[in-house]
């Protein structure tokens, strides 16, 4: 499982990224750096974030997607 976490900010911008990548027993392991990359380059270019909204009003929040990878291949997306 790769998960990356981030922040979306009041205005639908996205930062602050950080990765866990865990195995099929949820233990820390290391995927390659290309597919943990290329996971990151595609949420980073995703144009259409948005901001939590209460009472009139847009939030700061942490969002995280984790991508289940069998033998390389993405096989599910969570959020």
């Amino acid at each position: 499982y790769i998960t990356i976490r981030f922040i979306i900010n009041c205005k639908g911008k996205i930062g602050r990224f950080k990765i866990k990548q865990v195995g099929p027993d949820f233990r820390n392991t290391k995927f390659n750096d290309y597919i943990t990359n290329h996971i990151l380059e595609m949420v980073k270019g995703t144009q259409t974030w948005n901001p939590v909204r209460f009472q009139g009003y847009d939030y700061d929040s942490f969002y995280h997607i984790t991508f289940k990878l069998d033998n390389g291949e993405l096989t599910e997306i969570l959020s």
